[in-house]
């Protein structure tokens, strides 16, 4: 059963009738995040299990794939004190069923086991083709998931706490960026109503924490290797000490006021991650990273902003150069440029 589209009281009501047929024999739930989660995965899956626990007093563990290392994303987790668990640890016998927040089986950005089945899921991303789950609330009209986390518990009239109102409340300006980007009267009114709840000190020391020193290291090479033309900024970091940070220097170069498209990459690990922007709703950022990366399980995102990763095989120092400019090539191909004459954005002393 799919609840798609936008989402009145009626959505919310299946939902809930979903979950009551299949709580009342199961005990124990799984809500699994996509790997490397941000703040509108964790915040919707802590939400989720709150509201899970209190309504059917199902025992609800929290897991994620991948690595958190982005210093807000850590703030958060351990000034809130939000227990998650290495997905690599998970014993998935234990668990009677299975939800996905913020993503989608068959995304390709998640660690759900070809094997297992899913229960609920529960995103704002677009419905992919190949979903597979017994039930999913995916409104892709809507900035965040969060939004949608905070409607349901709202609708099953559960007083939100404070530590988990702080949550959503990041979550929610994390995602939309303060509310500017993709997001609806739902998303404002959603933050509206979280926001009067939470802990406005700890929010702050959240969205402002210190910053490793690997962070500038990371800023300075991009503004370094940043080439331009026309509305077009591209970089390239090489090495990354976190994937989150491929899409942070998409972000801060999406600032820049002569630039509307953003090309980021990164190498982590064994995987090639690309991060795009741009400002024109129309240019669809969610398909243009599916062009650039080739793989439609592999890259996904919405109108602006988007993001995937391309599987790397004992690439070296020069093989990862020659998928940089042909990647930097591709994106200004797609955006209509051809063998486009880039400038260094910071000329060099």
């Amino acid at each position: 059963m799919n609840e798609t589209g936008k989402y009145p009281s009626d959505s919310l009501h299946t939902f809930f009738l979903f979950c009551d047929k299949l709580f009342v024999k199961k005990k124990s739930l799984l809500v699994i995040l996509h790997d490397n989660p941000d703040p509108d995965s964790i915040a919707s899956a802590w939400a989720m299990q709150y509201l899970v626990f209190q309504r059917y007093a199902v025992s609800v563990s929290i897991a994620y794939g991948g690595v958190i290392r982005r210093a807000e994303n850590r703030a958060m987790i351990q000034k809130l004190k939000i227990k998650l668990k290495q997905i690599g640890r998970i014993k998935f016998q234990k668990y009677d069923c299975i939800s996905l927040v913020d993503t989608q089986p068959g995304a390709g950005n998640n660690s759900l086991p070809d094997n297992a089945s899913c229960d609920i899921v529960i995103d704002h991303h677009p419905q992919r083709n190949s979903l597979r789950a017994d039930f999913a609330l995916i409104k892709p009209d809507t900035g965040a998931t969060a939004t949608l986390m905070v409607n349901l518990l709202q609708y099953a009239g559960l007083d939100i706490r404070t530590d988990l109102a702080t949550a959503l409340s990041y979550a929610i300006t994390s995602e939309t960026q303060n509310l500017k980007r993709e997001a609806n009267r739902q998303d404002i009114e959603a933050f509206l109503f979280v926001y009067n709840k939470c802990n406005v000190r700890t929010l702050g020391e959240i969205i402002h924490p210190k910053l490793p020193r690997t962070y500038f290291i990371t800023l300075s090479t991009a503004l370094k290797k940043a080439i331009v033309f026309q509305n077009i900024i591209c970089t390239h970091l090489g090495e990354v000490p976190n994937p989150e940070i491929v899409s942070e220097m998409a972000d801060f170069f999406h600032r820049h006021e002569r630039i509307g498209r953003v090309l980021c990459t990164g190498k982590f690990r064994d995987y090639f991650i690309v991060s795009i922007r741009v400002s024109s709703a129309g240019a669809h950022a969610g398909k243009i990273i599916q062009k650039l990366v080739k793989n439609t399980d592999t890259a996904g995102g919405h109108e602006t902003m988007a993001g995937g990763y391309i599987p790397l095989q004992k690439s070296g120092a020069q093989d990862i150069t020659v998928i940089e400019n042909d990647i930097s090539k591709n994106f200004a191909k797609i955006l209509g440029y051809i063998n486009p004459r880039w400038n260094q954005l910071i000329p060099q002393l």
